[in-house]
């Protein structure tokens, strides 16, 4: 419920409806009743606290709840509290069954020593004896490149001769006739034509002189070898033109065949040399990786670093396995069973409740009096003769609007009490109740009975009845301060230790006024 105005009105002033108003005009100074004797009850003006509070109606909350789900999905193994126990931080709450987690633990710790290892090697460097070793291997693989090469080098070079060759005469004998060939034999053949007719003209000049001895002439050889000469000549540039045969075009694809046959066979040589060249290049690596690289140190403990986050978070899954209370608290909810599936849920719920806090909500026009750290009351329905003590703890920063009504959340912070056996009351969530925060206090205040009060609320002034040395009566006009629940704070008119007269039964108050703070009666 809001009370906006009941933090204002003082609750004592409402029982003064009764008493006469019977001070004098504002401004006007004590009247003495003229033969006025002392009638009625006697109150004393005493010297006090007195104090104006804010009361509001609320319930009781947990200082912070604390929502609990497991990072892992899996089967709840265990639940160990339930809603309404009190728990320590710390304390495991539930768990859920880790098998699979923790394998997962174990290959990524292995993992991690492998590659520990690893990068210690790296960071040693090679034996002696590994050095020897890597430096004898690369001399061995030399030696064995070289052999291999030698052997199989010139086999291979004289294959890929002969195919050339084969190849060559092939085409040779599907390819025209070279202008130069047939110009270089026409030009031979044209000469020996030449020297025939020569050698036929000199022959037949030496046959008219001696016909007889002819045959042992000079001209008869001459004719005879310039004969044969020409023959030749003619047969050798008919034969630029002549097609090959059948047989020879055989012949040289016989012999191309048998040249390209021998150079398959020789294919396993290339695979000997290159066999050798990957062993030789290998042996020289592996000579080179005995000395680590600033590059090899750097990427072998790059490897064991990864390899250590992987087993520390397999570890920490195995760890968060189990839910544990944040803080000291009471479990508010628990939403999971043994053998239950959970997934990402909110498993269990732990209240802070180890300062509980008791929620209200004040009004807007009364928010500019609530200062944290300001003590207060709570009253509990459960306990509606205990007042607990309390302190404003906190001020919400947004308001709640409801119609016209804006209100704004405070939270009082619940201290000890005792109840009238002597035992602490039992203060559980969700109980409601009232509360009163204290917003001005005033100490040595001058403090006068509302029983004494008369007001007169046409001239909106307010007097009491002082009781004189000499036994007479005095009317004196007060004025107004502070209002508590069954006194007010005089300003004036009054001090402590003044007897007061209680006015008699049948006075009048007509409509008492709106108090608005302090030296603001009238």
């Amino acid at each position: 419920m809001n009370q906006k105005k009941l933090p204002i009105v003082a609750v004592g002033l409402l029982l003064t409806t009764a008493l006469v108003a019977a001070c004098a005009a504002p401004g006007s100074t004590a009247q003495r009743t003229a033969g006025a004797q002392a009638t009625g009850q006697r109150v004393k003006v005493a010297s006090g606290t007195i104090s104006n509070h804010i009361i509001g109606t609320g319930t009781v909350v947990a200082h912070a709840t604390a929502q609990l789900a497991f990072p892992h999905a899996g089967t709840v193994k265990t639940v160990n509290v339930k809603v309404g126990d009190q728990v320590k931080a710390g304390q495991v709450l539930a768990t859920i069954d880790t098998s699979d987690l923790a394998l997962t633990a174990q290959q990524a710790y292995a993992s991690y020593i492998n590659a520990q290892a690893a990068y210690s090697q790296t960071i040693a460097g090679p034996t002696p004896e590994n050095l020897r070793a890597a430096q004898a291997a690369v001399v061995s693989a030399q030696a064995a490149y070289s052999t291999t090469l030698s052997s199989s080098g010139a086999d291979l070079g004289s294959a890929y001769a002969q195919v050339q060759s084969a190849h060559a005469a092939l085409t040779q004998l599907s390819t025209p006739p070279n202008q130069n060939d047939v110009a270089s034999a026409q030009a031979a053949m044209l000469n020996a034509k030449a020297a025939l007719d020569q050698a036929q003209a000199a022959y037949d000049s030496a046959f008219k002189r001696n016909p007889a001895g002819i045959g042992g002439t000079s001209a008869g050889l001459n004719l005879e070898q310039a004969t044969n000469n020409y023959n030749a000549a003619k047969a050798a540039y008919d034969k630029l033109f002549e097609p090959a045969t059948a047989s020879a075009v055989a012949s040289a694809k016989a012999q191309l065949a048998s040249a390209q046959a021998n150079l398959a066979n020789l294919g396993s040589a290339e695979g000997k040399i290159a066999a050798a060249r990957q062993t030789l290049e290998q042996a020289k690596a592996n000579l080179a990786n005995l000395t680590p690289t600033d590059t090899a140190v750097l990427q072998a403990k790059s490897k064991m670093d990864q390899a250590y986050l992987a087993w520390q978070q397999a570890q920490k899954a195995v760890t968060d396995s189990a839910l544990r209370a944040p803080f000291d608290g009471m479990v508010s909810a628990v939403n999971i069973d043994v053998g239950s599936s959970i997934g990402s849920g909110v498993a269990i719920e732990v209240a802070d409740f180890a300062v509980p806090r008791f929620k209200v909500n004040v009004d807007e026009a009364d928010l500019g009096n609530v200062r944290v750290g300001e003590n207060a009351i709570v009253q509990l329905q459960t306990y509606p003769n205990l007042q607990i003590p309390a302190k404003v703890e906190r001020v919400d920063a947004a308001g709640t609007t409801n119609g016209s009504i804006v209100t704004f959340l405070v939270y009082l912070s619940i201290g000890s009490a005792k109840l009238a056996d002597g035992t602490a009351p039992v203060v559980l969530l969700g109980m409601s109740g009232t509360s009163q925060i204290e917003t001005q206090r005033a100490d040595n205040a001058t403090l006068v009975p509302d029983s004494a009060l008369i007001v007169n609320t046409q001239a909106q002034t307010y007097s009491v009845q002082r009781l004189n040395a000499d036994g007479s009566v005095s009317t004196v006009p007060i004025t107004i301060g502070f209002r508590g629940t069954n006194e007010v704070q005089a300003l004036s008119g009054v001090k402590p230790g003044d007897t007061l007269i209680v006015p008699g039964a049948g006075s009048a108050n007509i409509g008492a006024p709106r108090f608005v703070g302090p030296g603001g009666g009238g």
